[in-house]
Formats: structure tokens, C-alpha cells, sequence
């Protein structure tokens, strides 16, 4: 009971997030803030992770979202698929859920439909609260903003860039 409570307050603490920066740039339309392409790879003790949604939180800005692919890569988007992030300090947060439901033995597919089924959080929670997160990424204007994420660390190192960046 307790997981879904914590993804529930992820869940809440990034529609307020979302909601909040929809508001404040409502009616920009092109006079949208410029973005910076923020691209990364996100890791546990080394390996590659899929399908983790990649959110970029700045203070007082719109969120960047993106989603790892098979070898851990992600493109961060704002108003748009892949067009970045807005430059300045951001607090990361990462979540992956699976869908499960009551009674299901080890790999058994959850069925989708079902009144049952629910997700379950399968990252650790100091990697999904935004709140407690100690990964920091400063998206740079004019620099490249590739960034590694090791969930295994969380914090030792977590978002710092490749020395020589």
C-alpha cells in the first residue's frame, strides 16, 4: 500500500508541476522561452535501463520529459517531442512502473482491463520523488547537455557531466 502511495505522490507532485508551468505560459505561443537539446543515458550499477520516463525539473520553468530506449538513451523534450529543456540548474527524477495485479505468480503478464490492475514502482524511491531527488542536472546554453545517470549511485555522481564537457 505504501509504493502506490509514493507513486501517487510522484504522480501529483509532477501534474501540479506541469499544471503550474502551463499556466504561467499560457498565451506565449511563439514567444515560447528558447530551448536547449539535453540528451543522456540512464544506467543501474552500469547497465542500461528501458522505458525509464526522464524528467527534468526546473524552478519555475515547464518540465523536460523523455522516455530511455533499449540501450538506456533519452532525448528530453518541453513543448515539444525532442526539442530539449530550459537552461539552468534541474532537479531529475526518473520512474518506471509495470502493470501487476492481485494474485499474479512471477511473469505472468498483468491483464490491462482487468478492475484490478494497478502498477507498481520498480525503482528505488529516492530516484522518483522530486522532492528528495539528489540527481541535479545545469542544462548550459551553447554547451552540449549529455548527461549519465547511474540510479545505483543515487546522488555519489548522479548527473554530473564526462570530464572534458
Amino acid at each position: 500500500m505504501q509504493r502506490i502511495s509514493r507513486i501517487s505522490r510522484w504522480w501529483i507532485a509532477c501534474g501540479a508541476a506541469v499544471a503550474g508551468a502551463a499556466a504561467a505560459i499560457v498565451g506565449c505561443g511563439p514567444d515560447r522561452p528558447k530551448m536547449t537539446p539535453v540528451t543522456g543515458t540512464v544506467t543501474l550499477s552500469g547497465k542500461p535501463l528501458e522505458g525509464v520516463a526522464v524528467m527534468f525539473v526546473s524552478k519555475g520553468g515547464r518540465p523536460a520529459h523523455g522516455t530511455t530506449d533499449a540501450s538506456g538513451r533519452f532525448t528530453l523534450g518541453t513543448f515539444e517531442a525532442s526539442d530539449g529543456a530550459l537552461v539552468g540548474e534541474n532537479t531529475v527524477v526518473f520512474s518506471k512502473v509495470v502493470p501487476v495485479h492481485p494474485g499474479a505468480s512471477a511473469g505472468e503478464p498483468a491483464n490491462a482491463h482487468s478492475p484490478a490492475a494497478a502498477t507498481r514502482e520498480t525503482l528505488p524511491p529516492v530516484c522518483t520523488s522530486i522532492m528528495d531527488s539528489p540527481f541535479v542536472a545545469t542544462v548550459a546554453a551553447g554547451e552540449e547537455n549529455d548527461f549519465t545517470f547511474d540510479l545505483g549511485k543515487a546522488g555519489s555522481e548522479a548527473g554530473r557531466k564526462p570530464p572534458g564537457r
